[in-house]
């Protein structure tokens, strides 16, 4: 007797607003960058199959990839920091503080990036003054040195921060990502 394979429709799936519409095998794992993920089932009820079975697990957002950050201070870090970081991810992540308060800063206290400092083709971090990718770079960051202290303009509460990296590190050299503190 051999195993049958029941195709299935998981309707949608809405992470941050985006929404996406999978119709396939969910043998991969489906990552989310906050605490919830929204998971709706459509049925029109013309057959009867036995359901589908969900399991979850959770980590520190400091493991995560991306996702808004909020407060006078607080830290986070590459996904699987300290370990290797995995290939082919984009994460972005939106400090905002309070208003009322100083500019915001932000130090990286450890940075092991792939790429060549000052060309960042591979992997690189990139700061943008402001919440989106649409506002203003401050900088494009890759290589073992850790880069400058970065402290926004008098005016500027947010700062965006997106992690790119490319299908494979490169050669022998395992690369650890970077942790990162903001202050204001």
């Amino acid at each position: 007797m051999g195993t049958q394979e029941k195709r299935f429709e998981t309707g949608l799936i809405n992470l941050f607003g985006s929404i996406l519409w999978l119709r396939q095998f969910l043998t991969n794992p489906i990552f989310a960058s906050s605490n919830q993920l929204y998971l709706k089932f459509f049925t029109d009820g013309s057959e009867t199959f036995e359901g589908y079975q969900i399991t979850y697990t959770s980590s520190s957002v400091s493991r995560g990839c991306g996702g808004p950050l909020a407060g006078t201070s607080g830290s986070f870090t590459s996904p699987s920091f300290p370990e290797v970081y995995p290939s082919n991810l984009t994460c972005e992540w939106s400090v905002a503080v309070p208003a009322r308060r100083q500019p915001v800063s932000l130090e990286f206290t450890v940075f092991n990036v792939e790429g060549t400092e000052g060309v960042c083709q591979e992997d690189f971090v990139e700061v943008y003054a402001g919440s989106t990718s649409s506002d203003p770079l401050i900088g494009r960051y890759c290589g073992t040195n850790i880069p400058a202290k970065i402290t926004a303009t008098v005016n500027i509460r947010n700062l965006f921060i997106r992690f790119v990296t490319n299908s494979a590190n490169a050669g022998d050299t395992v690369y650890s990502g970077f942790r990162a503190v903001y202050t204001s």
